[in-house]
């Protein structure tokens, strides 16, 4: 069995509705997700759990962090914890899976390789039809650079005390994971044979996450100059 690890804050449910769509038509059903809501509002949060609800394969973590920055490798460090399969797969709320994607993953899963694949991107009007993932128009896909959605062997994850939770908001993360796994001796392998993942058009949060992040960061200097000048009072 692998182990699909779903990252998620505060996103909209229908996408992530047909992405856990998508795996229900999984032609081998032979996977479980670990689905993280690190940190929702608690709109969000009952929406989203409500909805997964109606998958059996799938299991609900919600973590407490809704006012801290949003950070994928905490997520992912989250739903490794509570892996208990050999294998893991890295996942986005954003994807449909072809019905063959898991079939795939259990015909390259090795210990000594980590896999990372190409994916098809769809526009606003794709994303939101009603076809089967054969008949999807692909408006670009990703090259080499994009290492996020990939495949691992859950042990080689511990050897490098998985993902490192300094790096917050989204890409870095995954370029470092796979550098610190191939100086320990697994491969990073780009599986670019064919597209196993669509990407559903979204609106962009990179603004919504940097004011965030400027939010706690000055919280974070207030907080510290408060404490200062506690303590030099104190003495």
């Amino acid at each position: 069995m692998i182990t699909i690890i779903f990252p998620y804050r505060n996103r909209e449910s229908v996408r992530v509705k047909r992405s856990l769509d998508s795996l229900r038509e999984q032609t081998n059903s032979d996977f479980e997700v670990v689905f993280v809501d690190y940190g929702s509002n608690s709109v969000s949060a009952s929406n989203i759990k409500d909805l997964v609800a109606n998958y059996k394969f799938v299991k609900y973590i919600y973590n407490y962090s809704e006012f801290q920055p949003w950070s994928r490798a905490k997520a992912i460090n989250i739903g490794l914890k509570n892996a208990t399969t050999e294998y893991i797969f890295t996942a986005d709320v954003d994807m449909i899976f072809n019905p063959n994607f898991v079939c795939k993953l259990h015909e390259l899963k090795n210990p000594l390789k980590g896999y990372y694949f190409k994916v098809g991107f769809l526009n606003e009007k794709e994303s939101e039809s009603d076809k089967k993932f054969q008949d999807l128009e692909i408006d670009f896909s990703s090259g080499v650079g994009a290492q996020g959605l990939s495949l691992f062997h859950l042990n080689s994850l511990k050897e490098v005390r998985g993902y490192d939770e300094f790096l917050h908001f989204w890409g870095a993360e995954d370029i470092d994971i796979h550098n610190r796994l191939e100086k320990n001796g697994v491969e990073s392998i780009f599986y670019s044979e064919e597209i196993l993942m669509l990407h559903q058009w979204h609106t962009s949060y990179r603004k919504e996450e940097k004011n965030a992040y400027k939010r706690f960061a000055t919280d974070r200097y207030y907080k510290n100059k408060s404490s200062k000048t506690v303590s030099k009072y104190r003495k």
